[in-house]
């Protein structure tokens, strides 16, 4: 991508704006990055916890796991396209003073990300409203440049260019690298406690419940009464909790493309918004369908409960939050009945094949999670694994849909997407039985994983 890279933006922008357009680019990256570095990157405190018994400063201890992460594979990963652009691009076309300033820049804008990331991350566990605060800026700033309303990146990338002119030009990345390490390694300090570290195994506790929804689920025999207690462990920890939270803000995720005329009749988004809107709770849930119990799942596999009735609790519990997520999203059909009846062939496809396909491969999740240890934006006992679980079951309904569309028959890819769904459920005991037989394989691989710290 790199070597081509020039030659796109020269076609797109002309020769005069190449390294305008990079940079502003690679600014829009950058904003990107921090996010994705959340997502991908563990927590650097979790690395000095073993040693804060020992006769060590503490601040001393914290400069090793920040010095550490520059080592992180994710720091390089641009290189692969930033060094051929350079190269090629840069060098031969400007003067040398501006090619060695702009690759400064480009790498120590890179890696303050990396710090920036540990610091809103340990912002992001305060609260689920905090979150809110520092998400919804970022994503209407992002929307508002992509939709070029605004300019600010392209502001931003001149100005970086007028420094890059200059001798101590690059004195800027050092000096933003060097702020960006400072503010994270406080952000670290403040959270590194041995209170954090001392480990209370969860205990599974029977108990009468009044709320209505737990008492009526509890009617429906043992899958209910596993079902109104995941409910309740999901509910009592904060970081599942926000996954709850999180499910019903994304309820009004569709609002951002069906008020736009852009949007509205492009056919992946009328297929891929209702995935996301309906399908959030299944997803986040089902991509640790079972890490949710990590802490005491060697006590479930000793007790009384038979294991259909465990995964069946899980397959219904999923089905329920799709269900409140579909009876939620039919105000959408103010923006045209066809949205409704998309909304539902995709909501089939979601009880149908959703809960099978995350039950399935979450037999092969061996990550601890600790519910104890945070909740908003804490990625502990996460992997890149569960999130491109993900990509392969939201491209099934998204491919079928747009290449129906694409020859006129949108109708059969509705019916395709729905019949799928529709089939799967008709075979529900079937794969109950199939699915039972796969944990009964993995159970105790899956202990052991669970086991780990």
């Amino acid at each position: 991508m790199g070597f081509v890279s020039g030659k796109l933006l020269k076609e797109s922008f002309g020769e005069e704006q190449v390294l305008l357009m990079a940079t502003k680019f690679l600014l829009l990256y950058l904003l990107a990055n921090i996010g994705l570095r959340g997502l991908m990157q563990s927590f650097p405190q979790t690395q000095v916890r073993p040693y804060l018994l020992l006769q060590v400063s503490k601040r001393k201890l914290m400069h090793f796991p920040l010095l550490l992460s520059l080592g992180s594979r994710f720091n390089y990963y641009p290189f692969l396209v930033i060094l051929p652009f350079y190269f090629k691009t840069v060098l031969p076309n400007e003067t040398l003073l501006v090619g060695i300033n702009w690759l400064t820049i480009a790498v120590t804008f890179l890696w303050a990300t990396n710090y920036y990331a540990f610091a809103l991350k340990k912002y992001f566990s305060k609260s689920f409203w905090t979150t809110l605060g520092v998400i919804l800026p970022l994503a209407a700033f992002t929307y508002l440049e992509v939709s070029e309303w605004t300019n600010v990146t392209g502001f931003l990338s001149t100005l970086l260019l007028g420094i890059a002119e200059q001798p101590w030009g690059i004195l800027i990345g050092v000096i933003l690298l060097l702020k960006a390490y400072v503010i994270a390694f406080k952000a670290t300090m403040s959270g590194v406690y041995l209170d954090r570290v001392i480990h209370v195994d969860q205990k599974l506790k029977i108990e009468e419940s009044d709320n209505s929804l737990l008492a009526y689920l509890n009617r429906f025999g043992n899958v209910g009464y596993l079902m109104a207690e995941e409910i309740k462990t999901l509910w009592r920890h904060k970081r599942s909790k926000n996954t709850l939270l999180m499910s019903v803000f994304l309820l009004f995720y569709g609002l951002i493309f069906y008020t736009q005329d852009m949007y509205k009749e492009q056919a992946w988004v009328l297929v891929f918004v209702p995935f996301m809107t309906m399908g959030v709770f299944a997803l986040n849930y089902g991509q640790m369908i079972f890490a949710w119990e990590s802490t005491y799942f060697d006590f479930l596999l000793t007790q009384k409960i038979k294991i259909r009735d465990y995964i069946e609790a899980k397959y219904w519990l999923m089905i329920l939050g799709t269900t409140l997520g579909f009876l939620g999203s039919v105000f959408y059909a103010y923006f045209g009945w066809h949205i409704l009846w998309i909304n539902l062939a995709v909501y089939f496809y979601l009880i149908g094949i959703v809960p099978v396909y995350l039950i399935y491969f979450g037999t092969y999740n061996q990550k601890r999670l600790d519910l104890s240890g945070g909740n908003v934006m804490n990625f502990q006992g996460v992997s890149a694994h569960q999130f491109l679980l993900n990509i392969p079951i939201a491209l099934v309904p998204v491919l079928f849909y747009v290449t129906m569309d694409f020859f006129g028959l949108d109708h059969v890819g509705l019916g395709i997407i729905g019949g799928l769904g529709v089939m799967s459920l008709l075979l529900k005991n079937y794969w109950i039985k199939d699915l039972e037989k796969q944990f009964h394989k993995r159970k105790y691989i899956m202990a052991t994983g669970f086991r780990k710290q």
